[in-house]
């Protein structure tokens, strides 16, 4: 099985690089990606613990921009593991995180509800890796202020609760010129999860959009057959993966269910051997 979304410690995942990939391995995955939040860290540890079980590892990334106001989710996929030019603009969007986070800790204090920052950064298990609002919300429940990371989304930190603060993103045009000038591919994250999906997957093809996540853990048949027909209509490859995080959150069942057929993963292969070839010109 393909599964080409997972998450690690670099971001909000709950498994080390090895620990997610011995897992992965006993969930039968012969080519999976790690797609950590806005940081590349984990990848090279996961190439080097996948050697063993013989697994093939796709680099990757999920950066999220701001379309119209809304988190959406795009996934770069490349051939390097380290994309030249391409980590400074990771540091920029982990930077803005940081940002965000404290402002929010900073509100959160104003309400009678305290964390410390300590408290945040102790969970970051890379210098490289990425901290984000699940971060929040797992302080939040180590300081006896909330019992699950959802009642701290819904009590603080979810859009139109106290504590939200927005998000300084950049746009999807950018991304997708990003990722196109390291030599990879943008693909779009469960559309089926947006409010506008059609609407603002006719932008992100406008702005060179290379393919949509179709297979997802949280698409039922008949989006997945929606997005198939949009892929088609618009030429755009197909992607797909469980969104995997851990075991705390829900998600462990998603882990070898959910993955991407392997004539699409052709497909998809093609456009990264081209991709790469435009950059490099």
């Amino acid at each position: 099985m393909i599964d080409l979304h997972l998450h690690t410690t670099a971001s909000d995942g709950f498994y080390s690089p090895s620990e997610l990939v011995q897992r992965a391995n006993k969930a039968k995955l012969r080519t999976i990606s790690v797609t950590d939040h806005d940081t590349m860290a984990g990848v090279s540890d996961v190439i080097a613990a996948s050697a063993a079980y013989g697994i093939t590892v796709i680099p990757g990334v999920e950066i999220t921009a701001v379309w119209q106001g809304l988190d959406i989710h795009l996934l770069g996929y490349f051939l390097d593991e380290a994309p030249v030019g391409f980590q400074q603009f990771l540091l920029t969007s982990r930077q803005a995180r940081w940002e965000r986070i404290q402002t929010i800790v900073e509100r959160l204090g104003r309400l009678g509800v305290h964390i410390s920052t300590d408290s945040i950064l102790s969970q970051q298990s890379d210098p490289l890796g990425s901290l984000g609002r699940p971060h929040v919300a797992r302080a939040l429940i180590e300081a006896g202020h909330v019992k699950t990371i959802r009642e701290a989304f819904d009590r603080w930190l979810a859009a139109g609760q106290p504590a939200f603060v927005p998000r300084h993103s950049p746009s999807p045009r950018s991304v997708i010129e990003m990722v196109a000038a390291a030599g990879g591919v943008v693909s779009l994250a469960h559309p089926g999860l947006l409010k506008s999906p059609h609407e603002c997957l006719l932008s992100l093809v406008a702005d060179g959009l290379g393919a949509i996540e179709v297979f997802h853990s949280r698409h039922n048949h008949s989006t997945q057959l929606k997005f198939l027909d949009q892929a088609r209509t618009f030429d755009l490859a197909v992607t797909g993966g469980s969104d995997f995080h851990g075991h705390k959150d829900g998600r462990s069942v998603r882990l070898g269910r959910f993955g991407l057929p392997r004539d699409h993963f052709s497909i998809l292969q093609e456009r990264l051997v081209l991709a790469r070839k435009v950059a490099t010109r």
